[in-house]
């Protein structure tokens, strides 16, 4: 069984992160704060782990402090809100670009882009590593909060309200939100949710309803999030869904539904939209 490609932000802890690291790591925690966020690099190798415990100044890679944060900071900073990738200067165009399509080789092809842009990001290695040290940020519910909470004060002052709208975040929120209303209304929603990320198979290209999508195989952009809200419509029982624009944001609480934080998600997401109202 092969996994669906994630062509979104695979957890809006990410923008949270972005967030913290955006206002300055030195404004969160005191000079000697013990503070930690997990880290979850189950996949990386013994060579790899040694070139980014360098990079990172740090010994033990299973949490990160102030000071190893820092340098992820100035790679989020560069490349995800102060950057413009060949797709424009949307957040999410920015994150596919510099941090998931930037993911190392030795992360599972099968979790990766594999469509038209695969392996055409050219970021050199130290790079391509703190894009994996972003993207392995522990997603459990309580370092998402513990990022949440350090950063909620400063989160207006790092980002007015046109940033806020310019860079997508506004949009990208308000969709959540609104799909995420959609979903608890139906019947059974986790479990219907977590039987299409189980079998939905993009090599066979079938549902647990046996609708051929072999079609979707043979793009040259990969098994996009839009194919993927297909699939999950039709498990749901969905017959058509009219807001085109949020149609991919489906398949984000599938994902978040998978790693059991979407109550969690779902509260911070409300708290950051009444920041902006």
């Amino acid at each position: 069984m092969k996994k669906i490609q994630k062509l979104l932000i695979p957890a809006i802890f990410f923008i949270f992160t972005i967030f913290l690291i955006h206002i300055g790591i030195n404004n969160l925690w005191g000079k000697n704060s013990n503070s930690q966020v997990r880290t979850n690099y189950f996949d990386l190798p013994a060579n790899q782990e040694i070139i980014l415990k360098s990079l990172l100044d740090i010994n033990n890679l299973k949490s990160l402090t102030e000071d190893n944060l820092q340098l992820m900071g100035r790679y989020l900073s560069k490349y995800v809100i102060h950057n413009k990738s060949q797709f424009g200067t949307n957040i999410t165009s920015n994150y596919f670009w510099f941090i998931y399509n930037a993911l190392p080789e030795f992360v599972d092809k099968s979790e990766g882009h594999q469509g038209y842009y695969e392996n055409q990001n050219s970021q050199n290695q130290a790079d391509r590593l703190l894009a994996y040290a972003i993207y392995r940020i522990d997603r459990n519910p309580e370092n998402l909060k513990r990022l949440f909470n350090y950063g909620k004060p400063f989160i207006k002052a790092a980002i007015n309200k046109q940033d806020y709208i310019t860079c997508g975040l506004g949009k990208k929120i308000n969709c959540l939100l609104e799909i995420h209303s959609e979903l608890i209304q139906i019947e059974n929603y986790r479990e219907k949710m977590l039987e299409a990320s189980s079998r939905a198979d993009m090599i066979r290209g079938k549902t647990p309803s046996n609708e051929d999508f072999s079609d979707f195989r043979k793009s040259a952009y990969g098994f996009s999030a839009y194919d993927l809200s297909e699939l999950i419509f039709l498990e749901l029982g969905i017959d058509s869904y009219e807001n085109y624009d949020c149609i991919t944001e489906w398949s984000f609480w599938m994902r978040r539904i998978c790693e059991g934080n979407m109550d969690t998600v779902h509260s911070i997401l409300v708290e950051i939209s009444q920041m902006y109202d």
